[in-house]
């Protein structure tokens, strides 16, 4: 992919985060886990967990890194990030 760029995430990203997160989840895991699981995982409570990340003072957050990948048009087409191991970060 050309024309990409990488910076660290803020809290404006949050619903655009979720939004490849949601998408990629579904077409990833499609066939591996049980459809039930992935039909239960919602757009909308993946931009919940997403701001509540970036709303959440705990430690927990505030030892983690997020970067996004952007594309000429500035729009997020994909994210990683990383940081200590503390349980079910996932949401």
């Amino acid at each position: 992919m050309s024309n990409v760029t990488i910076r660290e995430a803020k809290a404006s990203d949050a619903v655009a985060i979720a939004r490849v997160d949601f998408e990629t989840y579904r077409t990833t895991y499609a066939g591996i886990v049980p459809q039930d699981f992935l039909n239960g995982r919602t757009y909308e409570t993946r931009i919940s967990v997403w701001e509540s990340r970036y709303s959440d003072s705990s430690k927990l957050w505030n030892d983690w890194f997020i970067y996004v990948a952007e594309d000429k048009d500035s729009k997020v087409v994909e994210f990683a990030g990383g940081g200590p191991q503390h349980g079910n970060v996932h949401g």
